[in-house]
């Protein structure tokens, strides 16, 4: 079996991977609680398949993934410094302290 492994970092530095978080953030905050809820992470699953021509409709399972995965400090809660935490892990290659 081959092993794949996917790079990470060198995408971007630090302020360009906080921006991106912050823009991704402000786009899908639509009810601008200060957190990414359950509906508007099925609307982030759903942009994120259209780059790919794929239509989904994200089942509770899917939303329930994909928040666990996003929400870095396991809080419960997708916020802007979890979306932070991401994008510098995938963009620029190490996490904040």
């Amino acid at each position: 079996m081959n092993n794949l492994k996917i790079p990470q970092g060198g995408l971007a530095d630090l302020k360009e991977a906080k921006e991106i978080a912050r823009l991704l953030f402000e786009s899908y905050d639509v009810n601008k609680s200060g957190a990414i809820e359950p509906i508007e992470v099925s609307g982030m699953l759903q942009d994120a398949y259209k780059t790919i021509n794929r239509q989904i409709q994200p089942t509770k399972l899917d939303v329930d993934s994909y928040s666990q995965l996003l929400d870095r400090n396991r809080d419960g809660r997708v916020t802007l410094q979890d979306l932070e935490a991401v994008c510098i892990k995938y963009l620029v290659g190490s996490v904040e302290k």
